[in-house]
């Protein structure tokens, strides 16, 4: 996944890190039940460390992240 400043490529990438403001790789499961509703949650793991997990459907995507 990876995100552009302007927005308009969310979701894409552009191979170019200059424009990009972040990239990670994304964990994927199965929540105990269907999301109805796309739901994105980021939580805290202690100090600048946290998690972004994304759920919809029967699908669950998540990663952790580091804020510097």
């Amino acid at each position: 996944m990876g995100v552009s400043p302007d927005g308009i490529r969310e979701g894409a990438t552009t191979n170019d890190p200059a424009t990009e403001l972040g990239r990670a790789s994304l964990t994927m499961g199965k929540p105990s039940s269907p999301a109805e509703t796309l739901k994105i949650t980021l939580s805290g793991a202690g100090g600048a460390k946290g998690k972004l997990l994304i759920e919809w459907e029967n699908v669950t995507a998540s990663t952790p992240f580091t804020v510097k």
